[in-house]
């Protein structure tokens, strides 16, 4: 990504990202995780520590996880 760099990660992984970030854009996100075909949540109104947004990224991480 722009600022740093960032290697290819498992098919497996979730990209979560917040809306409002201001430390990594989310245009560098979506075109790092686009050619590895990665899931990318994007919560809004979230900056780059999702403060106040414990339960919901907990939320989203379980759906991901659930088997």
């Amino acid at each position: 990504m722009d600022r740093f760099p960032a290697e290819t990660v498992p098919q497996n992984t979730l990209v979560i990202h917040g809306e409002q970030d201001d430390v990594v854009l989310l245009s560098a996100v979506l075109d790092w995780a686009r050619p590895q075909h990665l899931p990318v949540v994007v919560v809004p109104g979230c900056e780059h520590f999702f403060h106040g947004r414990l339960s919901l990224l907990s939320q989203i991480v379980a759906r991901y996880c659930r088997p």
